[in-house]
């Protein structure tokens, strides 16, 4: 495998996983579980240990509300589609500056950010105090095949 490799690209990863060692801002164990990207945002990987520091969300009923959202595109839809998106979470609990990545439609993927941004989180923390947040979602449309 290294023989196809380019010493670039394995300098690059390396480099990478230096500068994610040195963003964690932490001791260990936060360090494990909290990730500082280059802009000021966290990440808050999710393990049975930490998920008092990861964002939980306030609405109790959000899988209801996803099923419904997704059946209204879904009926009219001949094949699946994927939407990926990157969000944040600020402060506050606001969910903000939705980035899709893997569009489906035009319609859906302003759906999709108009949908999510409807939620309130409890913010990402350190332990100590309220964390910005960054991860992805996706949301798939299942598509009935016409026969």
């Amino acid at each position: 495998m290294l023989e196809h490799t380019s010493v670039n690209d394995i300098i690059r990863d390396l480099d990478s996983l230096t500068q994610l060692i040195q963003n964690s801002e932490y001791e260990y164990p936060k360090s494990k579980f909290i990730y500082k990207y280059h802009d000021g945002t966290y990440f808050v990987g999710l393990d049975a240990n930490n998920k008092s520091f990861a964002p939980t969300r306030i609405d109790t009923d959000y899988y209801t509300r996803l099923e419904e959202f997704k059946a209204q595109f879904e009926r009219s839809l001949s094949d699946t589609l994927k939407c990926e998106f990157w969000y944040e979470i600020d402060t506050l609990g606001n969910v903000k500056n939705i980035e899709i990545v893997e569009h489906a439609t035009e319609t859906i993927d302003e759906a999709v950010k108009e949908f999510y941004s409807s939620f309130r989180f409890i913010p990402a923390n350190d332990g100590t105090q309220k964390l910005n947040y960054r991860n992805n979602d996706v949301i798939y449309f299942l598509g009935k095949r016409k026969k």
